[in-house]
């Protein structure tokens, strides 16, 4: 059974949201503008902020969901059980067979799987953190950063930092998958 919920927990993050959307709701293949990125962030970018949310919450919700489905077939008291199902769905998201094997960066998918270890009022907390966050410095894979950090403290406060690897892990994922994000940043930050 394990291994079957990989597998549809690699499908659910290769589902490109922010691509379908452009490309069947607005007719535009986002990919050919902006970053080319099939993220929120593009999406905003080239289509306006205001779907930016809506994109998301899509690929958010569409991780904390399946977190979900497979936490009904797993084990979700032994600690490591649903990891495997975080992993494939950020592999999926970075690599969909929808998308010739290309994909987005994850921080929507990254912050959808973390949220499924943290209480609801301090998911809330945090969410409210990660806008604010945005909102000042215009790069969400900062606030994202921070926001896995924050996620990080809770754990600990909550549940003695019990999933702790697996919030490292996230951070590690999202900090390669933007490596060229935080280099543009770093030079413009000494030019």
């Amino acid at each position: 059974m394990q291994w079957f919920l990989i597998l549809l927990a690699y499908i659910v993050g290769a589902i490109p949201s922010g691509y379908w959307f452009g490309r069947y709701v607005m007719g535009i293949d986002i990919t050919c503008y902006g970053s080319g990125n099939i993220g929120a962030s593009n999406v905003a970018r080239v289509l306006g902020k205001r779907y930016f949310l809506l994109i998301f919450c899509a690929d958010a919700l569409k991780a904390y969901g399946m977190m979900i489905f497979a936490g009904y077939y797993l084990d979700p008291q032994q600690s490591t059980a649903l990891y495997p199902i975080g992993a494939a769905l950020l592999i999926g998201n970075a690599f969909s067979p929808f998308l010739r094997f290309k994909g987005g960066k994850g921080v929507a998918t990254a912050i959808g799987i973390a949220a499924y270890y943290i209480p609801f009022t301090m998911l809330l907390f945090t969410l409210v953190c990660w806008l604010i966050i945005v909102a000042i410095t215009r790069h969400p894979f900062v606030a994202s950063l921070a926001w896995i950090a924050l996620a990080m403290l809770c754990d600990y406060y909550y549940q003695s930092a019990a999933h702790a690897p697996l919030f490292v892990c996230i951070a590690l994922w999202l900090v390669m998958r933007h490596t060229t994000n935080i280099y543009r940043l770093f030079k413009k930050d000494d030019s």
